[in-house]
């Protein structure tokens, strides 16, 4: 038996929106782990279109800006950090440029 992994979260925004991302870790975090460090590094580059700033940490959280794109263009935004534990821990969501949605 294979099993599909989940469908990456779609966010969306509008092409002139600047919006705020939060990556969730706490579900991820192992008992008495911590997050020391994160980066947003991205599977975004400039040349895609997308601006994603550097990651803020916020407890079990990361907050990241995201602006720019093109109307009809989804992004993949990576967030990854590293625990005090030594883990290693992604969350990647698509980021879908639209005109019109709320």
């Amino acid at each position: 038996m294979t099993l599909s992994p989940p469908a990456r979260p779609v966010r969306y925004k509008q092409p002139l929106e600047g919006r705020t991302l939060t990556f969730e870790f706490a579900d991820k975090l192992n008992a008495g782990d911590s997050i020391l460090e994160a980066t947003v590094p991205g599977s975004v580059s400039a040349d895609d279109g997308i601006n994603v700033t550097t990651g803020q940490l916020d407890d079990t959280r990361v907050n990241t800006r995201v602006s720019g794109g093109t109307v009809d263009t989804d992004y993949v935004v990576a967030c990854r950090v590293s625990t005090n534990q030594g883990d290693v821990l992604e969350i990647d969501v698509v980021v879908a440029v639209r005109e019109g949605v709320n």
